[in-house]
């Protein structure tokens, strides 16, 4: 059986936050974020979930390298999170402590996406919290954020049963996050096929049988697309 690669990152609890709207160039304020101070403090150098206020000046940047490639082969079916796995990916520096990512490698390989100028550094922190490291994997590459449960490739199977990633836009204006997703698919030696739908990974998920669910936050980051029309991208 061919097995899916997921994508695991830090869970921040939230009470609403911030969302670009690349089509208006406007941002949405769905709640006050709470305690947003206190998060940075506790979290230096690292960029929040939600906008930060000079992102706030840069959205028209959202979507603007997007590429179109050609469609996969139908049909399409995307693994549920619940499937089996060969692999998770992760982000260094880290969002998640060691101890789960020791769980993670005892049974999968785990593939952590990392600078070049921090890879002795990962290596150390996951060598040191017990982390199999014959099960690690670096991807040398650069990036914004550790969301990557939002930025990170959707792999899917197309109707050849071949391997592949989905991209989408990912709505924030963080270039070095929204390039994972291409360099993921020429990592793995799969095909890309870019989709013009700006999203985020923490708003999709999908049982594996064709049904997949996100809030309407869908819509309000795609407001030059009608509701069918964003029904369609996902569909083909």
């Amino acid at each position: 059986m061919k097995k899916a690669i997921f994508i695991i990152t830090f869970s921040l609890c939230l009470n609403g936050a911030l969302f670009a709207n690349s089509t208006s160039n406007t941002y949405i304020h769905y709640a006050e974020i709470p305690h947003a101070e206190r998060w940075q403090e506790e979290h230096p150098g690292e960029l929040p979930i939600w906008l930060t206020e000079e992102e706030k000046l840069h959205l028209d940047e959202i979507g603007k390298d997007f590429l179109h490639t050609l469609e996969p082969p139908a049909p399409v079916r995307q693994p549920a999170e619940f499937d089996p796995m060969q692999g998770v990916l992760i982000r260094y520096p880290l969002g998640i402590s060691t101890a789960i990512i020791a769980e993670m490698a005892e049974d999968v390989i785990v593939y952590c996406v990392v600078s070049s100028y921090s890879q002795t550094a990962a290596y150390n922190t996951l060598n040191n919290g017990g982390v199999n490291m014959d099960n690690v994997e670096f991807l040398i590459a650069d990036t914004d954020t550790y969301w990557i449960r939002d930025y990170g490739p959707w792999f899917i199977f197309n109707g050849n049963n071949e391997p592949g990633i989905t991209d989408f836009i990912y709505n924030r204006p963080r270039p070095d996050d929204n390039a994972i997703p291409s360099f993921c698919a020429t990592y793995f030696g799969i095909n890309l096929y870019s989709m013009g739908l700006t999203a985020t990974g923490g708003n999709y998920m999908t049982d594996g049988h064709g049904i997949s669910v996100s809030t309407d936050l869908i819509w309000d980051e795609n407001l030059g697309l009608t509701h069918d029309e964003i029904d369609t991208l996902v569909e083909d």
